[in-house]
């Protein structure tokens, strides 16, 4: 994670993609990461399914959904818990797509966390029917640095 952040501070635009079982510390390392960035850049904390929810509430209240997708693509960095979680819906799946590509193609750092592999998690998010997509998902997830973190569920041994 230091090397990560260090790089990133230095100018790296490379993502990072933390896997693993729950409880393992995904979510500590990614909130270290963020922590570790705070004086050299702007930095947000999201699930996606936050994320997705923050679209759903412009349909009925302030804002667009080109509004909320560009606030996710645009903060210069980036942490995304628990990817794989959400309801896979066409409409999830066009938004999650809308601000994963726009971070790739604008080379913004992205921390993700999950607890699936690149074929699991494709196996989800193509479960809504829509396979390109989710591919080009996965894709664009799979050209992360990519940590595996391993271990037991550290809140089940409490």
């Amino acid at each position: 994670m230091r090397r990560w952040a260090a790089d990133v501070a230095a100018g790296s635009a490379d993502s990072l993609m933390l896997k693993g079982p729950n409880g393992t510390g995904k979510t500590t390392q990614a909130c270290a990461a963020l922590m570790a960035l705070a004086g050299s850049m702007r930095g947000e904390f999201a699930t996606m399914t936050g994320i997705l929810a923050e679209v759903k509430a412009t349909y009925s209240g302030p804002g667009s959904e080109r509004q909320a997708v560009a606030r996710w693509r645009n903060v210069p960095l980036l942490v995304v818990d628990d990817l794989g979680k959400e309801n896979v819906t066409p409409f999830a799946l066009a938004m999650m797509y809308a601000v994963i590509d726009g971070r790739y193609q604008a080379m913004r750092p992205t921390v993700y966390t999950t607890n699936d592999d690149s074929a699991s998690l494709f196996a989800k998010l193509s479960a809504g029917g829509d396979e390109a997509t989710a591919k080009s998902i996965v894709s664009r997830l799979a050209d992360a640095r990519q940590v595996r973190i391993g271990g037991a569920d550290r809140r089940l041994a409490r």
